[in-house]
């Protein structure tokens, strides 16, 4: 699948000290080679709605201090790493409501 990666996300990852910087490169080089329909069917993330994103949103698992915020292009089978959040952050913020 193709990955492209938001400004926002890049320094966010860059700003983690290198422990944290290789375990979410592991995920994303994992998510890299998913297929669309590996991506969807993955337990590694959960579907969010956003008022924000006109793409499907998910939260994919970084370690366990950190979540990946995803956003899928169906129609382009490609997918944009929008942001890189602290679990703790990731629970306040408010624009994202799990799907049912």
């Amino acid at each position: 699948m193709n990955i492209a990666m938001q400004r926002r996300a890049e320094i966010a990852l860059s700003s983690l000290d290198k422990k944290e910087q290789e375990e979410l490169n592991r995920v994303l080089k994992k998510l890299e080679a998913f297929s669309l329909e590996e991506f969807i069917d993955s337990p590694l993330k959960k579907e969010f709605t956003s008022k924000f994103f006109n793409e499907r949103i998910y939260v994919v698992e970084g370690n366990s201090n950190f979540k990946i915020i995803v956003s899928l292009n169906k129609g382009e089978k490609n997918c944009t790493i929008e942001d890189i959040f602290s679990c703790q952050r990731l629970e306040s913020f408010p624009v994202l409501k799990q799907a049912a």
